[in-house]
């Protein structure tokens, strides 16, 4: 069995490919190629005669014989003096919560504005020669993509978050082939298989200087945005999308989605429109999402967020976390006059990211989702984590959620091909969330009396 066949098997035909294009990237006969599949995700495909080199095995971040984030990290990071560890946000050297200084350069940004800071710093003290992070491609068939950038200018107009499949093949491409000093900024399965490619393959390893991840919670395919349209009504088409609009009469949290239509026209459709149930349901998110287990982008050289905490959430400017794990990352961010940054307590880190929902989705119920998958006689894939029963109506609640994730992409295909309306895909998937709050009521009906009944007990037991 050749290595590209090891990955069709164990990666591709269990759908765990997330698309982050570093296997074609690092393919030295260049006969791999990112295409998107039938629901818009992008996959690796055989071009050409395939030479058993085994690069595109070994760059993979969910294949299970590669090592994890906890043995990447670990190598990178543990012999860093005054370097601490948690469970749930891996290695760390400081935690901060603030913004820039400079007001545009923070309302222009998804947060408050760091991550843009200290790539544009990193490139004007010379630390780095370019920069590669996510951009709109005014293309309504690949809306975004990785760029390769030099100049501030370029940072500052690339700073926009984006939940769309965005691969990195040419990008690591043009890092073999141009020695330069390179800071990227990705997800953090993307950013393991840097890491990945960095332990193989010496170019990448020398030039690859800084990474900076972003906190995630699960991405989107590409038929998400054409939802998004459909459900707000916009018939005209479109060939650029924003995704974390600010206004300044709004909290942080109250973001809006806008599109630009072909004809320039602006359309803006605030998260109130209930676009949370679908996105918290993980309609339209790539399978292997259910399985990631890395929230704080645990491999990268610093991890920035937003700052989803009670009273700093409510300013529209936004706010950023952000976690330290390099000392020269740290020190620029501790010394610099052209940012207003303050201590914080990693309890408060991981709790701006806890109850919103994502830490216990990738650190708790992932232990259920994986027994999901043993019962199925499915494959398990390894993970930093041990397969717990869930109870009752905590099972049944994640199998239809499994179930909606699988769902949204096939009923929408069947939507685009004709077979059914908008309104009988938004029917058939309001079908899972009614049985989730069916669930949910029953659970409650039972419980609460349940916890009644033994406080009442106690009680007696105790006088």
């Amino acid at each position: 069995m050749t290595a590209w066949e090891n990955l069709e098997n164990e990666i591709l035909e269990r759908d765990l490919c997330i698309g982050c294009g570093t296997c074609a990237g690092v393919c030295p006969v260049d006969v791999l190629e990112m295409q998107f599949d039938k629901y818009g995700e992008y996959k690796p495909v055989l071009i050409g005669d395939c030479i058993d080199c085994d690069f595109c095995d070994r760059v993979c971040p969910f294949l299970d014989a590669n090592p994890n984030e906890d043995l990447i990290s670990q190598s990178r990071f543990a012999d860093i003096e005054g370097i601490k560890h948690r469970t749930e946000t891996g290695y760390y050297l400081e935690t901060y919560i603030g913004h820039t200084v400079e007001e545009k350069m923070r309302w222009n940004g998804a947060s408050g504005g760091l991550t843009t800071w200290l790539l544009c710093e990193l490139l004007n003290t010379g630390a780095v020669d370019k920069v590669i992070t996510v951009t709109s491609n005014n293309d309504p068939e690949k809306l975004f993509e990785f760029g390769v950038y030099s100049s501030e200018s370029e940072v500052r107009s690339a700073s926009k978050s984006a939940y769309y499949p965005i691969e990195m093949s040419e990008v690591i491409k043009y890092i073999n082939k141009n020695n330069f000093k390179y800071a990227i900024v990705g997800l953090p399965c993307f950013l393991t298989s840097i890491e990945l490619a960095k332990k193989h393959h010496r170019k990448i390893r020398n030039r690859v200087k800084f990474t900076f991840g972003l906190v995630c919670g699960g991405i989107k395919n590409k038929k998400f945005p054409n939802y998004l349209a459909d459900r707000f009504g916009i018939n005209k088409g479109f060939n650029e999308l924003y995704f974390r609009e600010k206004d300044i009469k709004q909290p942080a949290t109250d973001f809006s989605f806008k599109f630009k239509s072909f004809s320039n026209e602006e359309i803006l459709n605030f998260k109130q429109d209930n676009i949370h149930i679908p996105w918290a349901n993980k309609w339209f998110t790539p399978n292997v999402c259910n399985f990631c287990d890395d929230v704080f982008a645990e491999t990268a050289d610093a991890s920035f967020m937003d700052a989803w905490l009670p009273g700093i959430q409510n300013n529209p400017k936004g706010t950023n976390l952000v976690i330290t794990r390099n000392n020269i990352i740290n020190s620029m961010l501790s010394t610099s006059n052209n940012i207003n940054l303050e201590p914080i307590s990693i309890d408060k880190v991981i709790y701006s990211q806890s109850w919103i929902g994502v830490v216990p989705d990738k650190k708790k119920e992932l232990s259920y989702r994986l027994d999901y998958l043993k019962k199925r006689n499915k494959h398990v894939i390894k993970k930093r984590i041990k397969l717990k029963k869930p109870l009752f109506f905590k099972k049944k609640i994640i199998t239809l959620k499994m179930e909606m994730l699988t769902m949204s992409k096939k009923l929408y295909l069947s939507f685009e091909r004709g077979e059914i309306s908008f309104n009988e895909f938004e029917f058939k998937m309001n079908a899972y969330l009614e049985e989730i709050k069916k669930i949910e009521r029953y659970k409650k009906n039972i419980l609460v009396p349940a916890r009644c009944i033994k406080n009442i007990i106690f009680k007696v037991m105790k006088k």
